[in-house]
């Protein structure tokens, strides 16, 4: 008797005849028969000479084999209590993570057992990467993603401060927006969740920005949760709890490590949206907490200068990057320079710098000149920092 083969969908019966439609909502496709393959090659008419079975109809699959997967990338350094905290939080999301990858600056002895202390809490879930020196979170992100990436070929990957919490369900959310606008046709670089202060209980929308066109001024999105949409579209947006899909990131390639820290989240969102059009959103109903950064009397305490002189440097490096010829560029870093000149001038006269005049004013002269000569990388070290008041 000949065997049952199928046509253009449907099945034909012993003598010939067409039956009935069949359903080819499938997701794979089995070969179970050889002896389908012989009456292919002696005619070429036949497309379909294989068996199939519906996936949904094998007992062996497990549920939620087809879930993404989403693996989580957070650098880190010398903050093992944070990071503790930020792990437990990554643990508990209603969608599962495939893996947490932490990436670890060189950090002292006792915080690295903490982070093996965690692997061994949870061995399937949770992976080290130890580098060899600090690179900065910007440095983190940059080799967190490529190991990640190339290691665990992840369908997104959800970057991470160490200091960041996000809610159970911040993630399902994410990924629930991320289908939903797919599904109409955008493109879609990365989605963010609403960043709220977890000392003050403040909405951090100042890592929410919009960026102007030609020195790239930042400003928040909006300025209260009530003006929020329910999905806002972005210029750029901060490593806390980023979800950037694989797409992306064979698009755009890894956040710049040269940076070492501040401004390689708003370089790599905007170069997203900016260079190749795709969008980033901020989702509202998907919340993570974050540290708030600490001030002095609403400045920047000086312990933490030296990070004001990345923010100068990096500027030049951004504008350099998106400036849409060589005129722009150099019209755009001569304002972003006079800006800088009244910052040098108010480190002279406002009282509230009094003590530390001088540490300040050489700190942005140096990001100034450092930004305008193009200096990558770790060019102030942290961990040798001294603060000398004045």
């Amino acid at each position: 008797m000949r065997d049952r083969m199928f046509l253009n969908g449907r099945r034909l019966c012993d003598d010939g005849s067409k039956d009935r439609k069949v359903d080819f909502s499938w997701h794979k496709v089995y070969l179970l028969s050889r002896r389908g393959v012989y009456p292919f090659l002696r005619n070429y008419t036949i497309i379909r000479w294989v068996f199939i079975i519906p996936l949904n109809s094998l007992k062996f699959l497990k549920e939620g084999d087809n879930m993404e997967k989403v693996v989580a990338v957070v650098p880190t350094f010398n903050r093992s209590s944070t990071l503790t905290r930020c792990i437990q939080s990554l643990l508990s999301q209603t969608h599962p993570l495939y893996k947490i990858l932490i990436v670890d600056n060189n950090s002292g002895e006792k915080h690295k057992e903490k982070i093996l202390q965690l692997i061994r809490e949870s061995p399937n879930l949770v992976e080290a990467l130890f580098l060899d020196e600090n690179y900065g979170g910007a440095g983190g992100f940059e080799k967190g993603v490529r190991f990640a990436f190339e290691k665990f070929h992840p369908d997104f990957l959800w970057l991470m401060d160490d200091d960041a919490y996000p809610t159970e369900s911040c993630l399902e959310n994410l990924v629930q927006t991320y289908k939903t606008l797919t599904s109409q046709g955008r493109p879609v670089g990365a989605v963010a969740p609403l960043i709220q202060g977890i000392d003050t209980g403040k909405y951090q929308f100042y890592h929410h920005k919009r960026v102007s066109s030609v020195i790239l001024k930042e400003k928040p999105v909006k300025s209260t949760f009530e003006e929020l949409e329910d999905i806002e579209e972005l210029d750029a947006n901060a490593f806390v709890g980023l979800l950037v899909p694989r797409r992306s990131i064979e698009i755009a390639g890894t956040p710049d490590g040269s940076f070492f820290i501040y401004g390689d989240d708003t370089e790599y969102t905007l170069r997203l949206s900016r260079k190749f059009k795709l969008k980033i959103y901020l989702v509202k109903k998907s919340v993570i907490y974050h540290q708030d950064t600490p001030q002095v009397n609403g400045s920047v305490p000086p312990q933490q200068l030296w990070k004001y002189y990345y923010q100068v440097r990096n500027k030049y490096l951004m504008l350099e990057s998106f400036g849409k010829n060589r005129m722009l560029k150099e019209y755009s870093k001569l304002l972003f320079t006079l800006s800088q000149v009244k910052s040098l001038i108010a480190c002279l006269i406002k009282t509230e710098y009094r003590g530390y005049r001088r540490l300040r004013f050489a700190i942005i002269l140096k990001g100034i000149l450092h930004g305008l000569l193009r200096y990558k990388g770790k060019t102030l070290s942290p961990e040798n920092f001294k603060i000398k008041g004045n």
